[in-house]
């Protein structure tokens, strides 16, 4: 159940970040904004270190949308999803593999992702 809950953690959040701006909550600055400012207080509370991943997804997703002559925002939440779907799955299961034993065990109360 571990990894289905992952598989639809990375689906429906990133299609929950989608609507967001698609309702108007957001604009697409200001996601871009919102996930650097989440991504580094992660880097610094888990010390991890890829402190510059989300830039560089970011920066992709940006750049499609740029080239795109319509459906700017579709561009970058579609490769917004595809660079995050790179990611994510090894995080989950490398967190799976880590915990095996927690798992196992029944212990395991938090997340993959």
């Amino acid at each position: 159940s571990y990894i289905m809950e992952a598989a639809d953690d990375i689906s429906y959040g990133i299609a929950d970040i989608e609507d967001s701006v698609e309702k108007g909550i957001l604009t697409v600055e200001q996601l871009i904004d919102a996930l650097d400012y989440e991504y580094q207080s992660l880097v610094e509370k888990y010390g991890l270190q890829n402190d510059d991943e989300m830039k560089r997804i970011v920066s992709v997703a940006s750049e499609s949308a740029s080239k795109a002559d319509n459906c700017a925002n579709s561009h970058f939440f579609i490769t917004l999803r595809v660079e995050i779907n790179k990611r994510l799955p090894q995080h989950a299961c490398k967190q799976f593999i880590d915990n095996i034993d927690k798992v196992f065990h029944g212990n395991f109360n938090r997340a993959l992702i």
